[in-house]
């Protein structure tokens, strides 16, 4: 499932801690933004968890920012590129995608899993927009969903940024 967080026994315990074996079944929120203030509408069995979001963007701020040591320290999966530190073979592995601030959009919530949407914002104030290549069947893009776990009552992030071919 998550290997960095399999291996090291954390699912299992999150698992037993929580009573639970799967997810509540996804919930959406509607999200409008104002700023840096975001607002949202939510079903009364809808749990979102602030922290997940706090995380995705503390972990976003840092890569845009060239903090890979933090940005570090909120991701969840393994790293597969080299380096001899986690900071390093994070800054290796984000060298050619996409990092710019983020701006939330909507959150999903699924339980101990929620997804953050966010638009990435370029120095110029406009959404970055991931096209596809040329002859794919893909649409272009400006939201991208962040993965964040909870592990013992820990948000980690799933997912790296865009990557543009």
């Amino acid at each position: 499932i998550v290997p960095a967080l399999f291996a090291a026994g954390c699912w299992r315990t999150n698992v037993a801690s929580t009573g639970t074996s799967a997810p509540d079944p996804a919930s959406t929120v509607a999200v409008s933004t104002s700023g840096s203030i975001a607002t949202s509408t939510t079903a009364l069995q809808l749990s979102i968890d602030e922290a997940a979001r706090q995380a995705v963007f503390a972990y976003l701020d840092a890569l845009a920012s060239g903090d890979f040591e933090t940005a570090a320290s909120y991701y969840g999966d393994v790293l597969t590129a080299p380096g001899t530190t986690k900071a390093e073979r994070m800054q290796n592995a984000v060298r050619l995608r996409r990092i710019f601030p983020p701006q939330l959009v909507r959150v999903e919530s699924h339980g101990w899993e929620q997804i953050v949407w966010v638009r990435l914002i370029q120095p110029d104030g406009k959404p970055y927009v991931l096209s596809p290549p040329e002859g794919s069947p893909n649409k272009p893009r400006d939201e991208f969903p962040f993965t964040a776990l909870r592990v013992d009552g820990r948000w980690w992030v799933m997912d790296l940024p865009p990557y543009e071919e």
